[in-house]
């Protein structure tokens, strides 16, 4: 998390273009399985309320971008995938939608956001590309397949290619986003991988050894030594979900591969905010919602902090938490399973007002008097379930460790 932030921090203005950005992480601190999805919705709602941020990178925290090529300083005229099959240094196979993305504020809000249906590791990506396709949402790749790949003149020509990020497979001929260069099994996948070895960057901040894929180095895997995949192998069950069969139907891997995943139609982006704070033409959120949150869409904000992050001896630290002038300028939240959702209103209605452009200036200033450049807003969460809908949504294991813990 803090080597994240450090990185990009740096890299965003340094290598990438982008002048202005704010780094928010969503902490998920309950007993329910991971909720990717909803996390994602809470970040942007948060940052597009508290910073009045116009697009946004949704990112995977462990892919650290290393080719300028990405597009991050771009405004997307269309959705844009930066972690297509051929730059994302794991998948190779076309409906891939997952990694990271640019979306502006009005992509998002026209396909509703993520789905909060996804408890525990994967799907949440189909159900977006899905979202998409269902909204008539155009999208498209941050690098293109090139074509074939011709054969280098020399030795400095190979080393070159293998340092560039193309959007080419290094061990496929064809377009992965056309085509699937190889999932199964995953023995002989793993074949198809090159090293890409640990590196210090110019702000000596070490990023570590990992492997790729893809041709050259477009993002730095931060699985040390591994993928994700090499977890989801050895404790699946500890992982995936394990959902019922009525909610797997239109859903399945054949699903994802034929490009007919079933898209969830209960929760998003609509229902997440109180109507009251759609601020009408021109307001911060676009319309929709309902008075108070609705089942899948409460949530509570336990925390909000401005964390600073140095970079010691190669590694990233946190060296200091404050509280979060945009929190300070509230007051206090009630302290209800539904706090988050009172925040944004709040928040939301300062934004319309012009109030939270204060609060951010605030954080700004904040930042510039400190000796070190890197920082990022900090959400403590906790998500809610209807356990009679979603029994597969409570982690076990953490529910009873938290059982023992206040026993």
């Amino acid at each position: 998390m803090e080597r994240f932030v450090a990185h990009a921090s740096r890299w965003l203005p340094r290598v990438a273009g982008v002048a202005r950005h704010s780094t928010w992480i969503v902490h998920q601190d309950d007993d329910l399985r991971f909720n990717r999805g909803w996390l994602l919705n809470v970040g942007v709602a948060l940052a597009r309320t508290t910073d009045a941020c116009d697009y946004f990178a949704v990112h995977d925290i462990d892919l650290l971008p290393t080719s300028a090529r990405l597009p991050y300083d771009a405004v997307p005229e269309t959705a844009t995938h930066l972690s297509p099959p051929g730059v994302h240094p794991e998948y190779i196979y076309p409906s891939f939608k997952g990694g990271a993305w640019l979306f502006t504020w009005e992509q998002l809000t026209a396909f509703d956001g993520y789905s909060h249906a996804y408890w525990g590791w994967g799907q949440e990506d189909d159900d977006l590309g899905a979202r998409m396709r269902r909204a008539n949402v155009a999208h498209g790749a941050a690098l293109k397949y090139p074509g074939p790949r011709e054969e280098p003149s020399d030795a400095a020509a190979a080393a070159a290619a293998n340092e560039t990020c193309t959007g080419r497979v290094a061990k496929c001929d064809h377009d992965p986003t056309e085509r699937d260069c190889g999932i199964y099994p995953y023995a002989a996948l793993l074949t198809m991988f090159h090293d890409i070895p640990e590196a210090t960057t110019s702000a000596g901040l070490r990023l570590p050894a990992s492997r790729s894929m893809v041709e050259g180095a477009c993002f730095v895997h931060a699985h040390v030594g591994g993928f994700s995949r090499d977890l989801i192998e050895e404790k699946a069950p500890d992982l995936i979900s394990r959902t019922s069969d009525a909610f797997q139907e239109g859903r399945t891997w054949d699903d994802v591969v034929a490009g007919t995943f079933r898209a969830d139609e209960t929760t998003g982006f609509e229902r997440l905010v109180p109507r009251e704070c759609d601020g009408g033409a021109g307001g911060v959120f676009g319309g929709g919602g309902e008075v108070a949150p609705v089942p899948g869409h409460g949530f509570a904000l336990d925390a909000l902090e401005l964390v600073d992050v140095d970079v010691i001896d190669g590694v990233a630290e946190e060296v200091r938490a404050s509280s979060h002038p945009a929190m300070d300028a509230l007051g206090d939240l009630p302290r209800t399973a539904w706090s988050g959702n009172e925040y944004l209103r709040r928040t939301c209605r300062r934004a319309n007002s012009g109030a939270a452009a204060a609060a951010a200036a605030g954080a700004t200033e904040k930042k510039k008097a400190l000796p070190w450049t890197s920082s990022y807003a900090r959400a403590r969460v906790r998500l809610t379930c209807d356990e009679d809908q979603y029994p597969w949504c409570v982690d076990e294991k953490r529910r009873a460790m938290n059982t023992v813990a206040s026993s």
